[in-house]
């Protein structure tokens, strides 16, 4: 346990650090058999939320909430990822995806996994085409 005011986290205006020592585990609404570590949401003042998800095996969610997109990013194990209609999709490290927002979405981790990720509301623009759905490896 963090003594009070040793820990190097802090909550400004304009930004946050979220040090390792002040990670709190929590359920994640809509995931199974995983653990949430939120860091930085609208509620700090931030326009999207940023969280990693610590998954057992067999433990994932499904898409994010309506109006929604998710960039999701591998940092231990690994994800097998259904996006929409297309074919089941295997991300090991280092694997991300842009998951537009609406978009039927289903992620099951095969082994301990840990993911990183982005959640912002779509603002589509007017004559500006809807994005799709990219998959991807940092290398």
């Amino acid at each position: 346990m963090t003594v009070f005011g040793s820990s190097r986290s802090r909550v400004c205006k304009d930004h946050a650090l979220i040090a390792p020592e002040s990670f709190v585990q929590s359920t994640l609404p809509g995931w199974d058999k995983t653990q949430g570590i939120i860091l930085i949401a609208p509620a700090m003042g931030a326009r999207f939320s940023q969280y990693l998800a610590l998954l057992d095996p067999g433990g994932g969610a499904g898409p994010a909430l309506p109006g929604v997109e998710r960039v999701l990013f591998v940092l231990d194990g690994e994800v097998d990822l259904k996006i929409g209609r297309e074919p089941e999709h295997r991300l090991g490290i280092g694997g991300f995806a842009f998951v537009p927002a609406d978009i039927a979405t289903q992620a099951r981790a095969r082994n301990p996994c840990r993911l990183n990720l982005l959640e912002k509301r779509y603002l589509p623009l007017p004559g500006v085409e809807s994005p799709r759905a990219i998959l991807g490896h940092e290398q």
